[in-house]
């Protein structure tokens, strides 16, 4: 319990009171349901650092594969921001949908 105390003290100073923290949701892009062995792979190995760190977390699409399943980016913010979460995750598609951030022209992911 000590070293999960440290890090949130260390993560508070880190993100002061208005940042969020942008990661991949998942390490490999979406695959259909069906295929997901989590005694193999934990889809959800990625953010369970927010979970261990009591942060908030939205998980934003931000582009697809060649066979259109999601890639994904979670933003985190410290406990109790959902605020700056969700307004990050609208500042993020809306910056998508003007083209400053573009998914359609990257190179799909393989």
């Amino acid at each position: 319990m000590a070293a999960r105390r440290d890090a949130l003290e260390r993560l508070d100073d880190l993100l002061g009171d208005g940042d969020v923290i942008l990661l991949p949701a998942t390490s490999m892009p979406a695959c259909p349901l069906s295929d997901v062995d989590e005694t193999l792979f934990p889809m959800s190995r990625l953010t369970r650092l927010a979970n261990y760190l009591d942060l908030c977390e939205i998980s934003v699409p931000v582009a697809t594969t060649a066979d259109g399943l999601p890639i994904a980016m979670q933003i985190c913010a410290r406990s109790g921001r959902e605020d700056l979460a969700i307004a990050a995750a609208s500042t993020l598609q809306a910056a998508m949908q003007l083209g400053i951030f573009p998914s359609e022209n990257q190179p799909h992911a393989r």
